[in-house]
């Protein structure tokens, strides 16, 4: 690794630790979910976690097809992106970032002319089977060169403007500052780390296991109504696609709205069930 980037990890972790160290608790009074938040920390939920998960990591200079491979061999959609060891570098392994297949899917329509190709597709009046043709024909034509890109190059945001976890670290700070960006966007996974290397992931399935194992302490918040707790906002609904929509046409619209999930819905409007970024499936889109 070059000294260059440890110290850029290392300033970023001490800057964390000291911007921890100087949060007071506001002076509010808090409540019984935020006691119980306030009192776990992130390895009292790693503890309480099933199964051990592998952490699946993917070298900094793999090809994005070789990323999506990776995760598709492993079931997974995300993956940390680590140093790969060089002949004038042995050392390895050091957080680069984080990928998944959402930011692959967004880079390739920002980077390619994907959209501008669907978007054609979608004018025309063909039929299902033609419009699966020609949205393969797009793929080959317009996507060729971006396969072959070195996955640092789609990887997202700095490494030094990434959230990132400590074992102590309590669940209020890891929902409050860590599972959302900037922009109030929802981040589904953080990274664990000792020094530079990532010892585990935390997603958000996690964290609502870990509430969901001792709801009896929160009822307070579970009887509240998801409008009431910002998780729905009935003036913006719910953005859908029929059941016959093409699957690249769904992510395509995911990618305009700027969300990771649609609702699937029949002709009448009736809802079937749910399309997510989680679903795609390297092999059978890409």
């Amino acid at each position: 690794m070059s000294t260059s980037h440890k110290r850029k990890i290392d300033q970023s972790v001490m800057s964390m630790k000291g911007n921890r160290e100087n949060e007071k608790e506001p002076k509010a009074k808090i409540g019984k979910f935020g006691k119980f938040l306030a009192a776990n920390t992130v390895q009292d939920l790693l503890k309480e976690r099933k199964e051990v998960k592998e952490v699946i990591t993917l070298q900094h200079n793999c090809t994005v097809d070789q990323a999506l491979k990776i995760l598709n061999k492993n079931k997974i959609t995300s993956a940390p992106v680590v140093l790969a060891a060089s002949v004038l570098d042995s050392d390895a392994n050091d957080f680069m970032g984080i990928v998944d297949a959402g930011e692959i899917l967004r880079k390739l329509c920002r980077e390619t002319t994907l959209l501008e190709d669907i978007q054609k597709i979608q004018e025309q009046k063909l039929n299902v089977d033609e419009k699966i043709k020609d949205c393969e024909k797009a793929f080959e034509t317009s996507c060729k060169e971006f396969w072959q890109r070195k996955l640092i190059q789609v990887c997202g945001q700095d490494v030094t403007l990434l959230p990132t976890v400590f074992s102590d670290t309590d669940l209020k700070t890891l929902i409050s500052q860590m599972l959302f960006d900037k922009s109030g966007n929802p981040i589904h996974r953080v990274a664990l780390l000792k020094q530079a290397e990532v010892k585990a992931l935390v997603t958000q399935s996690d964290l609502l296991k870990f509430l969901h194992q001792h709801k009896g302490d929160i009822q307070g918040i579970l009887k509240k109504k998801i409008e009431d707790i910002g998780l729905y906002d009935p003036k913006k609904g719910v953005v859908t696609v029929t059941s016959d929509t093409i699957a690249m046409e769904a992510f395509h619209k995911m990618f305009q709205k700027n969300i990771s999930c649609l609702g699937i819905v029949s002709e009448k409007g009736t809802m079937l069930g749910n399309l997510s970024v989680s679903d795609l499936r390297v092999e059978t889109v890409f």
